[in-house]
């Protein structure tokens, strides 16, 4: 018996991590190769256009994506709950698209917004997907959108590559292979929840008025939540350059793979907190001990992932593209991955506010931070361009840490923050000794990685033994 838990608790883990694999690391694969094939006019047109299109899926959306994961893994009943998201999604996708087109028609080809209904219809395809894959992920049955998100992302980037070696390479091309994949996950997807059966595609009004009632106040967070990660791109856009812009979004993309196991943790954590506080929003000692011990091991690990990409930043990604994205754009990395060690705190507390119901507390607090984050932006961006966006965006996300932690404290559950700002002020000495020290990339890795290791597994928070007892108690 306890074989087989241990080998499901891994295989979802497995499964889950193939899933943000597919999702995340092949996309920025993709959009790598775009950047590499494109002028950075052209790469800064379609990183403005695909974050706007984003946002107005995030915005028709109204926040029920998560409330989905929520319902479906605490009662059986609730499958409805992804029948009527799916109808939502796919009518309002529709009603978006009419207008930007009757927009394209009205203002006529006005730079950037000739391509945003097209990169729309793109986004909207994944968009309408997605009530099928957060049903699945709430049933804990990682495995199959993990394999249709894998080939639909490996389809991608090889229908890239032979574009490039075959034919001259332009947006246009990025469109179509874009709604190749996305078209081919959503068909996917469609066809094996309807060979399996358990879905409910009856659609009730009642009973999606229900759910829109549930959804509202989490819908402010999450459309606040949005603009914390693409007001940036977008302001980019409007306020500088196509190649400022351009500069930024391939520094954020880096930084969304720094953030991968942000989103294996999430996705494997939503559904078990979620029936934990089913029963009760009280936690009594010992679950207090291991969301700490959980804290205090994803900062261990965030901060040597941080690391290791600031000391090897400039000379791998100029070796990757040709000097366009490395030594210039040190600063603004450097500036972006300041924040994955903090957004780690932050995914864990929200899913312990969300799985708990704390819906209007959530929204509240992202609601400020993402308006201190705009007026930052507006603030920044005309000064320092891409360093200017990034600089808001590390501050919001200190500030979002700091209003989650007071959120939960309000809730009686106490988090210890001092081990993690033990490993960041480390980590920050560390890497400013080695990168300053003009010794090889090879040593510089060695000494800094291998320093913090040797400091962390000392620690009681972080040996190997509360590693092993904190794998054990998740199971």
């Amino acid at each position: 018996m306890a074989l087989r838990v241990k080998n499901g608790f891994f295989s979802k883990i497995f499964s889950a991590s193939v899933q943000a694999l597919a999702v995340q690391f092949l996309g920025v694969l993709f959009f790598y190769i775009t950047s590499f094939y494109l002028s950075k006019n052209d790469f800064g047109i379609i990183s403005w256009s695909n974050a706007t299109a984003i946002t107005i899926t995030t915005l028709v959306g109204l926040g029920m994506e998560q409330v989905i994961i929520r319902r479906v893994a605490a009662s059986s009943t609730s499958n409805w709950a992804a029948a009527a998201c799916f109808l939502h999604n796919a009518t309002f996708s529709l009603v978006a698209v009419t207008i930007l087109f009757l927009l394209k028609f009205i203002l006529g080809d006005v730079d950037k917004l000739v391509f945003l209904p097209y990169f729309f219809i793109v986004q909207s395809l994944i968009f309408i997907a997605t009530p099928l894959k957060q049903f699945l992920n709430a049933k804990e049955q990682f495995t199959p959108y993990a394999v249709i998100a894998l080939v639909s992302n490996v389809a991608k980037v090889l229908l890239c590559l032979a574009w490039t070696y075959y034919r001259p390479f332009s947006i246009s091309a990025v469109l179509l292979i874009m709604a190749f994949a996305g078209l081919l996950e959503l068909v996917a997807l469609f066809l094996y929840i309807a060979a399996k059966g358990g879905f409910v595609w009856k659609f009730k009004f009642s009973a999606y008025k229900k759910l829109l009632k549930e959804s509202m106040p989490q819908y402010i967070a999450v459309l606040f939540d949005s603009s914390l990660s693409r007001v940036d791109w977008i302001l980019m856009g409007i306020l500088s350059t196509n190649t400022a812009t351009a500069n930024y979004s391939f520094s954020y993309r880096a930084f969304e793979v720094l953030k991968l196991p942000i989103v294996v943790i999430g996705t494997i954590l939503l559904p078990r907190f979620s029936r934990l506080l089913q029963k009760s929003d009280d936690l009594n000692q010992s679950q207090h001990d291991l969301i700490n011990q959980i804290f205090s091991l994803e900062i261990a690990f965030a901060v040597l992932i941080v690391m290791v990409a600031d000391i090897g930043w400039s000379p791998w990604v100029d070796q990757l593209t040709g000097n366009k994205y490395g030594a210039v754009n040190e600063l603004t990395f450097t500036l972006l991955s300041a924040c994955i060690p903090f957004h780690f705190v932050i995914n864990l507390m929200w899913v312990i506010s969300f799985a708990s119901r704390k819906y209007k507390s959530v929204a509240k607090l992202t609601m400020i931070t993402a308006v201190v984050n705009l007026v930052a932006n507006l603030v920044f961006i005309p000064l320092f361009k891409e360093h200017g966006a990034a600089i808001a965006f590390l501050g919001s996300s200190i500030l979002q840490m700091v209003l989650y932690f007071y959120t939960l404290k309000q809730n009686k559950i106490l988090i210890d923050l001092k081990p993690s700002l033990l490993f960041l002020l480390l980590a920050v000495i560390l890497v400013t000794v080695v990168k300053y020290s003009g010794i090889p990339i090879a040593m510089q890795l060695l000494i800094a990685v291998g320093g913090f290791c040797v400091f962390a597994l000392t620690r009681k928070e972080t040996r190997l033994s509360k590693i092993k007892n904190t794998l054990i108690s998740l199971k």
